[in-house]
């Protein structure tokens, strides 16, 4: 059974898988990955759909912190885009590369 089959999601108790309360369950899994060749003014408008979904969500904050973690390289997920992802990561590594050279530098003082 695909995701594609749900048409509405009844959020499940505390303590049970954030996904089974994911708003995008009860959408089209096309929404949120790419088909093979996509345009880019396709992938844009798509992008936008899945972020206005994910906008909405009760769990786009576990959603966020999954795709970060796993390092997730393809799809919409937790309102971010593959490219959203990579600009991420990679401000994060330049704070903690920043962070770094301060903390040398005040410990040579």
């Amino acid at each position: 059974m695909s995701l594609q089959n749900f048409t509405a999601v009844v959020a499940p108790p505390d303590g049970v898988d954030w996904r089974l309360r994911a708003r995008c369950r009860s959408e089209g899994m096309d929404v949120f990955f790419p088909p093979d060749g996509e345009s880019k003014p396709r992938r844009i408008e798509r992008e936008r759909a899945a972020k206005d979904i994910c906008a909405a969500c009760p769990v786009i904050d576990l959603c966020r912190d999954h795709a970060l973690a796993s390092k997730e390289s393809h799809g919409v997920w937790g309102g971010m885009s593959e490219s959203d992802r990579r600009k991420s990561a990679s401000i994060g590594r330049e704070i903690r590369f920043r962070s770094l050279q301060l903390l040398q530098r005040y410990q040579q003082d």
